[in-house]
């Protein structure tokens, strides 16, 4: 327990940029630092925590706290995950509002977005180099980037839709056995 506490909380505490930072972070620390389960699996249960309502950064460090330490784990690993955000967003949010007029602030928020988002894509990279083996799992990526930036889908929508064409083009294949005759000479 004592590990779960000092992974998330200091997840929790440094963990800077959105959900899909955290996840990263995450991925970092469970699959490739400590090898509590491959990437495949971490995949899976980030595709499961995706479709689940709420942010999935917190679910997915549930779930890790879960499987390393069944319940009690994946209560202390979200408490941990959750105190340190909660504790510094009431903080910055007292600091907003107290200093919001500040130019400098402004010129703070356009220094960090850059960094935010050099994560979150380094994050998506490292994740789709490991989780899209053939072009047509591209082409699938793709389309639902574009459906979901540009179309404006429903990320839920673009998962279902994403999902059945997994079913349609990665479904296993069954073994064709050759044809038995009914009749049998001699």
């Amino acid at each position: 327990m004592r590990e779960l506490v000092t992974i998330f909380g200091r997840l929790g505490f440094l963990g800077f940029g959105g959900p899909q930072a955290h996840i990263a972070m995450q991925n970092d620390e469970a699959v490739v630092r400590r090898q509590w389960l491959t990437q495949e699996q971490f995949s899976d249960g980030l595709a499961v925590c995706e479709m689940l309502p709420g942010p999935a950064s917190t679910q997915m460090g549930i779930y890790l706290g879960y499987l390393r330490a069944g319940q009690l784990g994946a209560l202390v690993a979200g408490l941990a995950f959750i105190a340190p955000a909660f504790v510094m967003v009431v903080a910055l949010s007292w600091a907003f509002f107290r200093f919001q007029a500040l130019p400098q602030l402004d010129a703070l928020f356009l220094g960090i977005a850059p960094v935010m988002i050099a994560i979150i894509l380094g994050f998506c990279w490292k994740l789709g180099k490991k989780s899209v083996r053939d072009w047509q799992g591209v082409a699938i990526a793709i389309a639902v980037g574009l459906a979901i930036g540009w179309g404006g889908l429903n990320p839920l929508l673009a998962f279902l839709l994403a999902g059945c064409l997994g079913l349609v083009h990665y479904r296993p294949q069954l073994a064709v056995h050759p044809q038995r005759s009914g009749c049998r000479s001699g």
